[in-house]
């Protein structure tokens, strides 16, 4: 776990990183465009408005303890486990939740 990180590797990191968020974007922006030509100006704003609802549960659930396990320096198995549990409830109490507000 005493790994050394240089200078080549973290421009790798940046460069995969990036990668992944452009590619996101692209892809989100890909959805809303053929969503927008498929569906109604109405339909539309419902479907975005819905969306939107989803991707803010979706980050605080996703970001829970994303930062503790990439800091921790012994991480064990116990506590992944207890991560995944948590997260798994919240995203499940979230869901419940959009499911009931919902119209």
């Amino acid at each position: 776990m005493n790994k050394s990180v240089n200078s080549a590797t973290i421009i790798r990191s940046l460069a995969w990183s990036a990668i992944e968020n452009w590619g996101v974007s692209v892809l989100l922006l890909t959805a809303a465009i053929v969503l927008a030509r498929l569906l109604g100006p109405e339909q539309f704003g419902v479907a975005s408005l819905a969306l939107s609802i989803v991707f803010l549960f979706n980050l605080a659930a996703e970001r829970l303890f994303h930062d503790v396990i990439v800091q921790k320096h012994d991480l064990s198995d116990e506590h992944l486990a207890t991560a995944f549990t948590v997260s798994l409830v919240v995203s499940l109490f979230l869901t419940f939740l959009v499911w009931l507000i919902a119209p």
